[in-house]
């Protein structure tokens, strides 16, 4: 098994749910996924498909996590086409 901290050793991607304003969202949304992703690609295509309802259940924005470094946030809510 490969040790985490060693270059090229597998990634682990996990989202992290949040209010607007940052604050992380407690207890997590039913719609939550609280385990985490072997590839970026598969945690990107799950919030694909599962935004609108993690918006419904109260969550503002997602972040993306490779392990506990952040690698962006995400607003949930569409883009004003005005500006």
């Amino acid at each position: 098994m490969e040790d985490a901290d060693q270059p090229g050793a597998p990634s682990i991607w996990h989202w992290g749910y949040q209010t607007a304003d940052g604050t992380p969202i407690e207890p997590l949304p039913a719609a939550a996924h609280v385990g985490t992703f072997p590839r970026r690609s598969e945690a990107e295509d799950w919030i694909g498909q599962a935004y609108e309802v993690l918006l419904s259940e109260g969550v503002d924005q997602v972040v993306l996590f490779e392990g506990e470094v952040m690698v962006y946030a995400m607003s949930l809510h569409a883009e004003d086409p005005a500006g």
